[in-house]
């Protein structure tokens, strides 16, 4: 499988577009990309409500399709 054209390099943080969906890696969450603020990331589900913090060394970006089905 290849690489997705965005990804870091090992040891690098990802570096994604705002509201881009990104994977919290420690939680295995999906989120839309907020910002980074202080030094961390900032999340907030597709769907709306909280936004939650990750260090930016652990979010990756969504490579699998996703579904378009109702």
């Amino acid at each position: 499988m290849a690489a997705h054209p965005r990804e870091p390099a090992r040891g690098k943080a990802y570096a994604p577009k705002l509201h881009e969906p990104v994977r919290d890696m420690d939680s295995g969450k999906v989120g839309a990309y907020m910002g980074t603020e202080g030094g961390l990331v900032h999340l907030r589900r597709p769907e709306g409500g909280c936004e939650w913090t990750v260090k930016p060394t652990r979010i990756e970006p969504i490579t699998e399709p996703t579904s378009t089905a109702a």
